[in-house]
């Protein structure tokens, strides 16, 4: 006899089915329209398969459909299609609908394994907005453990602490759901099956743990909400698994067939697996989609578009399967960063109950729908999508065509195809013509015969289009996947490390009840200096498979009176377009909302030229010192009184932004090293206005370094007693400043300035982000580089106070810090204000903030966010593409490597590579493959700002997350003079970075 696969989509408004023969065709089909509430689920399941297997049984009797291995006499009963089912296929939205709602979740607790780092500033669950916090927070520890990005345990895992933070979570809040996330785990995760083990011991009830390694990538916070996410659904998950068990036993099928669900890429994970991963189906619905679309139209390459009642998804196809991303990503409603491999998709509210409305000669469609609004639903002058195909001719009569006039439905249809074309359009990864998939009920909205757009190809809609995520869940294989990350300090055999991470796919795939002799490898990738990765899947083709087919002063900024704006035209286009207004106190200050730290860390993103740690982290540690009631106070330089402010002191966090990403800051670090060098400051070890007079002073000693001769240290700095009020104003730290701006190092002085109440000037050394501290322009410009202080998530502080030049003060720093696990908060020499005035690069905070301003105004203004951006800087679109090719390394505290992109759109034909050393360096013409870097071919290069953006949010990607295949935008701003005299350019110029020319523009 045959053998069928059923496959299933439970959707928000009923459930459909499809019956595919082993060898692939569709055999059947059924719509259970009930509301798909999670009452009824299980009824509407049962319903779906029985009508699905009569339909089958009915139309074997009237011969309209032909069953290979029947002999064509015998009838074919329900018991039979019953008996011959080896396999159900769940597709469902509730899980991802139970977190964009917040219903029907558990509180969970967290346990994170991080030592002394990765504590103070950025707790478990800080980057869940309040709303979502409320419903799942069950509490969270922070105990010892963790790894360095070297794989050497930062503390080994303590048994008792974990026990005794369990229990009390347990009895606070009656958690009984963990997760447990150590820094670094996905490169060692025996502390986190150590700790979890701990975790199921400690609760007096059963307890469930999900261990974020799971979730291999570099990243805590966003590792520990996948985690987070993942738990406060097992509860829901086991609950439907179960349900839907019971309907397997009461139609007959559990006995012999066995139950899977469809995951976010379209291919099958066991009801076990499933309970313990219930995140990994929030985007089977899509993926069911395009992996149907592909099944149903023999296309395996292209655009897939699933129009619904109230909303369009579209996605890409390649080589038959839906294709992924593994960029940060947020699910609606809940807008916190997690990261799993995703669609590359793009969701419009576009559907065939979507409202059509006519103003003059405007005719607009959408938004909103007529779902679940009966009264809307019953109004005969309410006219939607499906009125206007009828009306057209595309399908049969339906209730409001009447009143349709023709201007009305011809100006919807062309609205339709505009807003589909559009997003076509914009999720394409080349300029090339595409093929294009209609499926979904709601697409019979679209004229597949007679529409046709700029950059499509061919259109066509599917057979079966109505049940395509049933029939994409019937065709799906089981896959298993295998991540294996790389240490800094390795030097691995690739070939070694994609040997052992396919013995772990295919050992996953067999888990999930795939055959072990039908597996293929289907993808394998290297991301440089971050790990290798493979996927397998079952071949259709190999027995056991179901089948599927297949600076000077004279050249410093005035005092602004529009500061912070860059000018009153700026101030006035902000307040019409209802962006909220700075807020100054009665001192001058510039005191910092929430808002304005995301405007900042838009631009410092921009500014940082793809270095200088991710803006997110900042970002988050900057709004929860709001939320503590901190003030962050920025002061605008050319107000202050020069001869009567103390002094101040530059601040960095120092090492790999790489390695930052994952062994997030405890908070400990730049304010153990601020305390250092006002210890120093205190202990009069030396003058202000005479460095090099330094000698020691009671229990300070200033001595040569053994290991850096020439080099002299302070050590005893912890014997000092720590009263600001005793030091003189000529010695003590009244206000602080970046030592470059980007990326988290525009963040790191306003957080510190929070906690020790003083003000941030808004100024930096750099007007951008640098690699190396010799690039601070105070030291360019003759200030003396000593002293500084670097200090670790332990306290250890290393006091540099004598070093021959800037250039081997980097060297002495950078081993620190390599020292200190590759990473280290830095409090630079102290400068007099004068010294600030005329050395410094001024108002580069309040530029930072500009640019992010200007983007958020092109948000409101629905104008293009890259545009916006360029508007505000006068900067050049070097290029529009996406990334064909990455290169990276991590070495000596740096990260390393290039990136290359080809254009799109009017760039097509062209491409690019960036080369960076922490923050890009050069942008050159590749256009015709030359591996040669000269003047002739360089587009831009150092000290301009070279920034990739996100081509479609206009978000600068730091280079440690840019990620192959998404589209970008490469930018070049120009320097600030201050970085393009001569005396600058011999140390931040081209030549100066290691290239065999030098800067090739004209200066101005």
């Amino acid at each position: 006899m045959a053998k069928f696969v059923i496959g299933i989509h439970i959707g928000n408004n009923g459930t459909t089915c499809a019956v595919i023969l082993k060898e692939g065709k569709v055999v059947a089909e059924a719509k259970h329209h009930d509301p798909t509430m999670r009452d009824g689920l299980f009824g509407g399941v049962r319903n779906a398969i029985e009508n699905a297997v009569d339909d089958l049984v009915a139309a074997k009797s009237t011969q309209s459909v032909t069953i290979s291995g029947d002999d064509g006499c015998s009838p074919l009963t329900r018991k039979d299609v019953i008996a011959d089912t080896i396999r159900i296929n769940i597709s469902l939205c509730l899980f991802v609908n139970a977190l964009q709602q917040q219903k029907d979740l558990c509180t969970v607790g967290v346990i994170r394994l991080c030592g002394c780092t990765s504590q103070a500033d950025l707790p478990p669950f800080v980057d869940f907005p309040y709303q979502v916090k409320q419903k799942i927070y069950g509490g969270y520890g922070l105990v010892d453990g963790g790894f360095e990005c070297t794989k050497v345990e930062i503390s080994a895992v303590n048994k008792d602490q974990i026990t005794q933070k369990v229990e009390e979570l347990w009895k606070d809040f009656g958690t009984r759901n963990f997760v447990v996330c150590g820094v670094y785990s996905p490169l060692d995760h025996s502390q986190e099956c150590m700790a979890s083990s701990l975790v199921k011991k400690a609760v007096p009830f059963e307890a469930s743990v999900t261990e974020s390694y799971h979730f291999s990538y570099y990243g805590l916070l966003e590792r520990e909400n996948t985690a987070i996410l993942n738990e406060c659904l097992k509860p829901l998950c086991s609950d439907v698994v179960a349900g839907l068990q019971q309907v397997l036993v009461d139609v007959g099928l559990a006995d012999h067939c066995s139950l899977y669900f469809t995951k976010n890429d379209g291919t099958l994970m066991s009801a076990e697996t499933t309970k313990g991963f219930p995140l990994l189906t929030v985007l089977s619905g899509p993926a069911n989609a395009m992996t149907g679309a592909v099944f149903l139209s023999g296309v395996h390459e292209g655009v897939v578009v699933d129009v619904g009642e109230i909303e369009t998804t579209v996605g890409l196809i390649k080589s038959g399967l839906p294709c992924m991303s593994t960029e940060f990503f947020e699910i609606p409603g809940i807008n916190a960063r997690v990261v799993f491999d995703h669609l590359i998709m793009k969701s419009i509210r576009l559907g065939s109950k979507s409202i059509v409305r006519r103003n003059g000669n405007v005719v607009t469609v959408g938004p909103d729908s007529t779902c679940g609004h009966q009264e809307e639903e019953e109004a005969s002058d309410v006219i939607t999508a499906i009125d206007v195909a009828a009306a057209i001719g595309l399908i049969g009569t339906v209730s409001a065509t009447a009143i349709i006039d023709c201007q009305t439905a011809y100006g919807a249809a062309m609205q339709i195809y505009k807003m589909i074309g559009e997003t076509v359009d914009d999720i394409k990864t080349s300029s090339k013509d595409i093929a294009v998939l209609l499926v979904g009920e709601g697409c019979v909205i679209l004229d597949a015969d007679n529409w046709s757009y700029r950059g499509i190809s061919s259109l066509k809609r599917t057979v079966h289009y109505d049940v395509a995520k049933a029939v994409g869940a019937a065709v799906g294989q089981i896959s298993g996947e295998s991540r294996v990350m790389i240490a800094v300090s390795q030097e691995p055999d690739i070939n070694q490390l994609f040997e052992q991470c396919t013995i772990k796919a295919k050992y996953n795939a067999v888990a999930n009840g795939a055959n072990p002799n039908s597996l293929d490898v289907l993808e394998k990738s290297v991301d440089p200096g971050i790990g290798v990765y493979v996927k397998v899947i079952e071949n259709p083709h190999k027995e056991g498979t179901p089948t599927m087919q297949a600076n000077s002063a004279s050249h410093q900024m005035k005092d602004n009176p529009n500061w912070p704006f860059k000018n009153a035209e700026v101030a006035k286009r902000d307040k019409e377009c209802g962006l909220p207004e700075p807020t100054i106190n009665t001192s001058g200050e510039w005191v910092l909302t929430a808002s304005d730290i995301e405007c900042l860390c838009i631009g410092a993103g921009v500014l940082g030229s793809g270095g200088g740690g991710s803006p997110f982290i900042g970002e988050v540690t900057a709004k929860n010192i709001i939320a503590e009631g901190k003030l962050i106070r920025v002061v605008n330089p050319c107000r202050l009184d020069a001869t009567k402010q103390g002094v101040s002191v530059p601040i960095a966090f120092m090492g790999s932004p790489n390695v930052i990403r994952e062994k997030i800051a405890s908070g400990t670090e730049t304010p153990s090293a601020f305390e250092g060098m006002t210890k120093l400051l205190s202990s009069g070890v030396f003058d202000v206005s005479n460095y090099f007079g330094m000698k020691s002073v009671g229990q300070v000693k200033i001595e040569e370094s053994v290991k850096n001769p020439g080099v002299y240290e302070a050590t005893g700095l912890e014997n000092v007693d720590l009263n600001t009020s005793d030091i003189p104003l000529d010695k003590r730290i009244t206000s602080v400043f970046p030592i470059e701006t980007g990326g988290i190092n525009s963040i790191q002085p306003l957080v510190l300035g929070a906690k020790f109440e003083i003000p941030v000037l808004d100024a930096d050394g750099m007007g951008k982000a640098y690699p190396k501290i010799q690039m601070f322009t105070p030291y360019i410009y003759g200030c003396t580089n000593c002293s500084c202080c670097v200090s670790d998530n332990k306290g250890r502080i290393v006091a540099v106070t004598h070093c021959g030049c800037a250039a081997g003060l980097e060297d002495v720093l950078r081993d620190a810090c390599c020292e200190m696990g590759y990473t280290c908060g830095l409090v630079g020499t102290p400068l007099l204000f004068s010294e600030i005035l005329n050395k410094c690069v001024l108002h580069s905070l309040s530029k930072a903030w500009c640019i992010g301003r200007a983007a958020k105004r092109g948000e409101k203004l629905k104008q293009d966010p890259v545009e916006s951006i360029l508007d505000s800087v006068a900067g050049k679109l070097v290029i529009d593409g996406k990334v064909i090719e990455i290169k990276r390394v991590t070495e000596g505290g740096f990260d390393r490597g290039s990136i290359v992109i080809e254009g799109l759109g009017s760039f097509s034909g062209q491409s690019v590579q960036v080369l960076y050393d922490n923050e890009n360096l050069v942008v050159r013409d590749k256009t015709e493959g030359t591996s040669s870097i000269t003047k002739e071919h360089v587009l831009a290069c150092t000290p301009d700002i070279i920034a990739v953006l996100d081509s479609g949010k206009g978000k600068a990607i730091p280079n440690e997350e840019i990620k192959f295949g998404i589209k970008v935008a490469v930018i070049a701003i120009g320097a600030n003079p201050l970085l393009l005299t001569e005396v600058a350019l011999k140390v931040v110029g081209p030549r100066a970075m290691g290239f065999g020319f030098d800067y090739p523009f004209k200066r101005n």
